[in-house]
């Protein structure tokens, strides 16, 4: 049965109403770019990814992910590869989900792209995500640029009554321009019909972002000025963001007023809470992901410290776990 699936990028909106529209009409699944060159190239990470994927899980949509392609050898394509696998793992993103090698770029070099394109899929079949997809347009597959049956299809072939290729396709992008969205959309045959992600999306419930005072306490607005504002002790706020102030960790409860952790029932612990999945990630100083933590577990930390954009909690000697996956942050 042909299903449909949409494919956003950061030029797309990451609301949920925005996703809703999609799975109202009848799209099963999106297909999220993620990154784009390598970590010492073009080093591309959708600022909008995270938002998009937790807003297709609200909507109970498929959740795919592909890579702009630039690979230019064997050890460059592989970089590319790592540095996409990275961002997957970041995601929270499991082993089932299909992963796509997005082929076009006009840089890529025609008589060694298919050698390239190997080697990229390749490190991703062999570091556990196997379920590889490769896209291109038409006319890459036709003139034998890029092989035809090596791994699952997905081609680009706009205004016509076909995707116009014979080989393993299994979805065909047949409009840049869908409703009037400027947004592609894709015929599915059974590439990206199937759940990805078995984990279900985590439903907040309105204590999850809820932090406790311990003390009464003054407010600090985010430059780390004491506010007038006092709050009192045992009462309950919702936090919508972590920041540091003073280099220690700080809720946001109000306009640009924040309580220290220090003063809440959080003191000196992280508490895990990923927004769309049932794990969440911890990274190292690089940024580079380590292992999953599930919901719910509590780690003690030394530092509150800033890798790449993200405030981090140190839980241990190389271990940093993103304040966006924790209670409080709001997400």
């Amino acid at each position: 049965m042909t299903k449909f699936a949409v494919d956003v990028s950061s030029y797309q909106n990451a609301s949920v109403e925005y996703f809703k529209n999609f799975k109202d009409a009848g799209v099963d699944t999106a297909i999220i770019k993620l990154t784009q060159g390598s970590a010492d190239g073009d080093a591309y990470f959708n600022p909008k990814a995270p938002a998009q994927i937790r807003a297709a899980l609200a909507n109970n949509m498929n959740v795919a992910v592909y890579h702009y392609f630039k690979g230019n050898g064997y050890a460059d394509s592989q970089n590319e590869a790592k540095f996409f696998l990275e961002k997957i793992r970041l995601m929270g993103l499991d082993e089932t989900t299909v992963v796509v090698a997005d082929v076009e770029d006009p840089s890529l070099q025609a008589n060694h792209v298919m050698a390239d394109v190997n080697a990229f899929m390749q490190y991703l079949i062999s570091n556990g995500y196997p379920n590889v997809a490769l896209y291109s347009m038409a006319s890459w597959f036709n003139a034998g640029i890029l092989n035809k049956w090596t791994y699952p299809l997905w081609v680009a072939s706009y205004g016509s009554k076909t995707c116009g290729v014979t080989g393993n396709v299994q979805a065909w992008q047949y409009t840049d321009n869908w409703s009037g969205e400027n947004v592609d959309m894709s015929y599915d045959w059974g590439l990206f019909n199937k759940p990805t992600i078995p984990q279900q999306p985590v439903i907040q419930k309105s204590h999850e972002n809820v932090i406790v005072t311990r003390e009464k306490v003054h407010l600090y607005e985010k430059f780390g000025m004491q506010l007038d504002q006092i709050v009192e002790a045992n009462t309950a706020w919702k936090a919508n963001e972590i920041i540091a102030i003073q280099g220690q960790p700080a809720y946001l409860i109000g306009k640009d007023a924040y309580i220290m952790q220090s003063a809440t029932d959080q003191n000196g612990i992280a508490t895990v809470h990923s927004y769309a999945f049932t794990k969440a990630p911890l990274i190292n100083k690089k940024g580079d992901y380590v292992r999953y933590v599930n919901n719910g577990e509590v780690y003690k930390y030394s530092n509150f410290v800033k890798i790449d954009d993200d405030w981090c909690y140190q839980v241990s000697t190389n271990e940093f776990l993103p304040a966006i996956y924790t209670i409080g942050s709001g997400k």
